[in-house]
């Protein structure tokens, strides 16, 4: 690169004295000129200011038209400024020139191969960065999906698949024991009262009236009707547990044709059905 660099100063300098074998003498004034901002431009290279010694190179071939300045410019966009595509634009240039040296053409050949190979690495790394991308994150990082981005925002969940007719039955029939529990126990409260008032009428359960009599039959009824609301409570309970729990399989169309129903009964209530 050093000496590349060197050689269009001398050729720049030399091109009043020998003719380039495809461009015109310059004039004096041109080749002094370009010789000069040759210099400018390498010394600009040297202090690492590129983007300057691009400006000055192009100068001096506006004076000069020697084709080494072009293969200058391909290799500072190259190898200092990584701007492969004009990199390529100048190598090319160079090889159109017909102001060329073998060396220089070698190495200008090479180079397009390798910065046309490295472009074309950088795209299909970049597609398949895009490729991987999640749906609907934002390639700025943020979580806000931009509009007109092309990026699909994430699907909302799936909503929760509606109850089966035998999940429903079993809500129902559940509802039912509970509350035929609920009741169970206040008539059960209740019998308990009446047994306490009929201790209070009778000794050791001799009655001296009527009186204590129905307090002890009223009792007793209230005992078992309350005792049956109780267990049939349970069973509904159990029952409709059993159902919400089982309804979602695939079982359930062999069950469509269950049917529960409840029949009151002066002593509880009777669980009618067909499975």
């Amino acid at each position: 690169m050093w000496k590349t660099l060197t050689c269009a100063v001398l050729v720049v300098a030399g091109a009043v004295a020998v003719p380039a074998a495809a461009h015109a003498q310059p004039a004096p004034n041109d080749a002094k000129l370009a010789e000069e901002l040759a210099q400018q431009a390498f010394d600009a290279y040297q202090k690492g200011d590129f983007a300057a010694a691009i400006a000055l190179y192009k100068k001096a071939y506006q004076s000069s038209a020697a084709g080494v300045i072009l293969f200058n410019i391909a290799n500072i966009y190259d190898k200092k400024l990584k701007d492969k595509e004009q990199a390529l634009d100048y190598y090319r240039k160079y090889l159109r020139s017909g102001d060329t040296e073998p060396e220089l053409v070698k190495r200008a050949s090479e180079r397009i191969d390798t910065v046309r190979a490295e472009i074309e690495a950088g795209k299909r790394t970049q597609e398949e960065e895009r490729n991987a991308a999640p749906t609907g994150s934002n390639p700025n990082g943020s979580g806000t999906v931009a509009p007109g981005s092309g990026v699909l925002p994430p699907l909302p969940p799936p909503p929760d698949p509606p109850r089966t007719r035998m999940q429903k039955l079993g809500l129902v029939s559940g509802g039912v024991g509970l509350a035929a529990v609920a009741i169970g126990g206040g008539f059960g409260y209740y019998a308990r009262t009446k047994n306490k008032d009929a201790a209070a009428s009778c000794n050791d359960r001799v009655c001296q009236d009527g009186t204590g009599l129905g307090l002890i039959n009223d009792a007793h009824k209230w005992a078992n009707l309350s005792t049956g609301l109780v267990i049939g409570g349970a069973a509904l309970i159990a029952t409709g547990v059993v159902l919400y729990v089982y309804g979602p399989s695939k079982k359930e169309d062999r069950m469509n044709g269950t049917t529960v129903g409840i029949i009151p009964q002066l002593d509880g209530l009777a669980i009618t059905g067909a499975w």
